[in-house]
């Protein structure tokens, strides 16, 4: 099964090891899953983790964040996102209702 991740489960399994997003991330690189990520993903991953507030409580530094980053690159299956494809976006008014 291919399976993506939101950045906020990735965030919280870089900062607690010990945590459900972590063993949800392990246990998918470890079964027969792949993990699917995609360059802007790690770019966004990597700049929410320099966050000083995110630094500041989690005590995580510059080469912690380049190493959990680079891991993922290596352990996911990364792909090319499509700049010409839209997703479409509906809004939701209370007038419509």
């Amino acid at each position: 099964m291919r399976i993506v991740l939101d950045s906020n489960i990735l965030i919280r399994a870089f900062a607690k090891s010990q945590g459900l997003a972590n063993e949800l991330l392990l246990a998918i690189l470890a079964g027969d899953h792949t993990l699917i990520l995609s360059n802007e993903m790690l770019f966004e991953l990597a700049r929410v983790l320099r966050y000083p507030r995110l630094a500041a409580v989690h005590g995580q530094n510059e080469e912690a964040i380049y190493i959990f980053t680079g891991w993922l690159r290596d352990a996911a299956e990364v792909i090319a996102l499509n700049p010409l494809t839209a997703a479409p976006i509906t809004r939701i008014c209370a007038s419509a209702a």
